[in-house]
């Protein structure tokens, strides 16, 4: 199953979850990260759209200013992805703790499915982000590369 960066809900796009509490947080090694990030550091709609318009294959050609913006917007999601699986794993936990005490047994199945998608959605920002960051690294080489054949001189043979 594929998922596009669209199908993250958008009304986790403009704020993060809410904070769980000491009470609400029986499992430390389920802990929020990144919960103190400013709205301004939000992921917005339209760089889920500029995201969703370079989601193809990553031109030979493209510039590096240009790749360092889309890598500086990847690493966002990245960040939001790892962020919202967490938030429904931890969820899914709580959920699990209830149902010890309660009879009610609906939601686990449909939690742990959410929790299953976030966890794959995660994995292939995560996949993306790392090719546009090798892509980066190797235009630089390129670019050094090129520039150091510039500074030697070039011999075309006995003179």
């Amino acid at each position: 199953m594929t998922h596009s960066i669209a199908d993250f809900p958008n009304q986790y796009l403009e704020q993060p979850p809410a904070e769980p509490t000491d009470e609400d947080n029986p499992a430390p090694w389920l802990k929020m990260v990144g919960q103190e990030k400013a709205s301004s550091e939000a992921v917005t709609e339209e760089e889920v759209i500029f995201a969703n318009k370079c989601d193809c294959s990553i031109p030979e050609n493209m510039k590096l200013e240009h790749l360092s913006k889309q890598i500086a917007i990847w690493k966002r999601l990245e960040k939001f992805a790892r962020e919202n699986h967490r938030f429904l794993t931890l969820s899914l936990y709580r959920e699990k703790q209830a149902q010890r005490r309660s009879p009610f047994v609906g939601l686990i199945g449909l939690m742990e499915k959410q929790a299953k998608e976030a966890e794959e959605m995660h994995e292939m920002v995560h996949r993306k982000l790392m090719i546009r960051m090798e892509h980066k690294e190797y235009i630089r080489k390129k670019l050094e590369l090129g520039a150091e054949n510039e500074k030697e001189p070039v011999s075309h043979g006995p003179t």
